[in-house]
């Protein structure tokens, strides 16, 4: 879907002096490359990164993926140009020009796609049957809505979940995962999860809790990967009903 409507936005308006010096059956040809070429290349470059470093952040591998690739795009977009018979070197796209442009379809996409596909990973992603070497179908261990959504190699043992900004870090045994949701409702695909919110943006697993540590009338809890997590006022009752206090 973003191919199609950035492609047709861009034949449409033509910038780069494509409008004047293209007919409309070119310029869907020429942004229809560049657009498929950005978007694939970014997306690779992307997935190498996250694949090679582990710890890396959807977001910012999108960013590197993006300025990474655009410059060599943009060559190669110079090229498509003369394929299409460009009437003069001298008005063919500047390359600076065409790499910021570039960068801005490759990360603005790519943060798009991310955002789209956070919403729908459960449906792309579903609880499924496994089968065994010999064809038996055997069910999969059942594991919450939430655990669905995040990739594969990081659905471990639950420690927490934390909100930051309009994302939260879902943090297992495995790893990190980063997903584009509110709390309230991963909380709540959480189903039967044992596990508390200790703060209006924190939720812990209660087998993850270590510690309790005070200091004066903050409160906060010490989980089994060494991270802390502070408890709210709000919610201190909880965790006292919860004997972690």
């Amino acid at each position: 879907m973003s191919w199609v409507v950035l492609t047709g936005a861009l034949a449409l308006s033509g910038p780069f002096g494509t409008y004047s010096q293209l007919n409309l059956d070119q310029r869907l040809v020429l942004w229809a490359l560049v657009v498929a070429g950005c978007l694939v290349v970014s997306a690779m470059l992307r997935l190498a990164l996250m694949s090679r470093f582990k710890r890396l952040q959807k977001r910012t591998a999108t960013v590197i993926a993006g300025v990474v690739s655009a410059p060599f795009l943009a060559i190669a977009t110079r090229h498509v140009f003369s394929l299409l018979h460009w009437p003069s070197e001298d008005q063919a796209p500047n390359l600076v020009e065409l790499t910021l442009t570039l960068v801005v379809i490759g990360v603005g996409v790519g943060f798009l796609c991310h955002a789209v596909a956070t919403q729908v990973w459960r449906e792309v992603w579903p609880e499924m049957k496994v089968e065994t070497p010999v064809g038996q179908a055997v069910a999969a261990p059942h594991m919450s809505r939430l655990m669905t959504r995040i990739e594969p190699e990081l659905r471990g043992e639950l420690i927490r979940v934390s909100a930051r900004d309009h994302y939260l870090d879902v943090v297992t045994d495995k790893g990190t995962a980063e997903i584009l949701m509110r709390l309230s409702d991963a909380v709540a695909e959480l189903e039967d999860t044992d596990g508390l919110r200790v703060h209006r943006s924190h939720w812990v697993a209660v087998a993850a809790v270590a510690a309790l540590e005070r200091e004066g009338d903050k409160w906060q809890l010490v989980l089994r990967d060494g991270s802390r997590v502070p408890v709210s006022r709000t919610y201190r009752s909880a965790v006292a009903e919860r004997g972690l206090i």
